[in-house]
C-alpha cells in the first residue's frame, strides 16, 4: 500500500522510521512497520551487536580513545558506540560492515556515523565513557 500503515487502537507495533528534515518519517521507505506480535525476527536483529575486545580498549592516553558503531542491525539508525582505542577503529568498522550485510542486507537510507562523544577517557589504561560534571 505504498507504505501506509493501518494501526489499530490497543496493539502495539514495531514501526520503521527515519529522521528527515528535523522530522520523524515513516513510509515508503520504511515499509517494515508491524505489529510487536509479528515483530521476533525484527527484534533479534535489533539486538545483535558485535563486541569490543578489552585489549581493543587498551590506552595510554585520552587521545588514543575514540569510539565506534556496535549496533549490527543497520536499521533505525541507532547509534550504539562503544569506547575503543582509535588505533582499532577500522578493525571494527570492517566487522560491522561486515555483521550488516548478513543481518540486514537489504540497503538502509542511514549511513550515519556515531556524533563525537566528548566523555571518552583513557582511565587506568582503559578507554572508557565518563560522566562530565558542570562546574557551576
Amino acid at each position: 500500500r505504498g507504505g501506509e500503515y493501518d494501526f489499530e487502537m490497543g496493539q502495539e507495533y514495531l514501526v520503521y522510521a527515519f529522521k528527515r528534515n528535523n522530522k520523524i518519517v515513516s513510509g515508503n521507505d520504511c515499509d517494515g512497520t508491524k505489529r510487536l506480535s509479528e515483530a521476533d525476527t525484527d527484534l533479534n536483529i535489533l539486538a545483535q551487536k558485535i563486541t569490543i575486545l578489552p585489549e581493543d580498549q587498551v590506552c595510554e592516553k585520552d587521545e588514543d580513545c575514540g569510539q565506534v558503531e556496535t549496533d549490527c542491525s543497520n536499521i533505525g539508525c541507532v547509534c550504539v558506540p562503544q569506547p575503543i582505542n582509535i588505533k582499532f577503529k577500522e578493525k571494527y568498522k570492517k566487522l560491522l560492515e561486515e555483521c550488516r550485510s548478513v543481518v540486514n542486507p537489504r540497503p538502509i537510507l542511514c549511513d550515519m556515523e556515531c556524533p563525537p562523544t566528548p566523555s571518552i577517557k583513557c582511565v587506568e589504561n582503559q578507554c572508557v565513557f565518563v560522566e562530565q560534571k558542570l562546574n557551576l
